[in-house]
């Protein structure tokens, strides 16, 4: 004889299902990884590793989504935590 939910307790509604995956998703969010990384010219750019996904603040990443700098951060971070 397993447990069952009694009929008074009711199902979750679809908006509180909703609530629950956010709030799961939230808690899975790890802290991002920001790195500072000189340009070509000596600009420096901001370049963030949030949630597996990489990003920069250089206009070649808003135009393109790559960029140098991402790759520069990349090489420093596999370096720091091999």
């Amino acid at each position: 004889m397993g447990w069952t939910t009694p009929e008074w307790v009711g199902k979750p509604s679809k908006f509180e299902l909703f609530l629950r995956e956010r709030i799961n998703k939230a808690l899975k969010e790890e802290e991002p990884f920001v790195y500072s990384v000189k340009g070509s010219k000596g600009n420096e750019y901001k370049v963030t590793l949030a949630n597996e996904a990489w990003s920069c603040e250089c206009v070649g990443y808003t135009y393109r989504k790559r960029c140098t700098h991402i790759q520069k951060a990349q090489t420093e971070h596999t370096e720091a935590h091999s």
